[in-house]
């Protein structure tokens, strides 16, 4: 589960790095899912791993920190925006295989 989700971590910065080549909602979007998933796996890690405790929950009111501050991130990032240019969409799907490992 440790390696998981130190792999997922990877998968997130990867992700951070070209968000503002999405339309802004799809950025907003991507960006909140990725913030409450990443607080997903922070209970995980608090379990000690332990996928058998149960659930590993992130209450709504966090939820919705992570919606907010995804907002607050892109506006800041609204100029950076306007001035790149558009990232061409891949013409194939990218495998687990295609990303090296940790």
């Amino acid at each position: 589960m440790a390696e998981l989700l130190q792999l997922a971590d990877r998968y997130y910065r990867s992700g951070d790095r070209g968000i503002h080549q999405l339309p802004w909602r799809a950025a907003l979007a991507v960006s909140s899912a990725r913030r409450v998933y990443a607080a997903i796996g922070g209970r995980i890690e608090r379990t000690g791993h332990d996928v058998t405790a149960g659930r590993a929950i992130v209450p709504t009111r966090t939820k919705l920190a992570h919606v907010a501050w995804s907002v607050v991130r892109l506006v800041v990032t609204s100029p950076r925006r306007l001035v790149s240019p558009r990232a061409k969409v891949p013409t194939r799907v990218l495998e687990r295989a295609d990303v090296a490992r940790l």
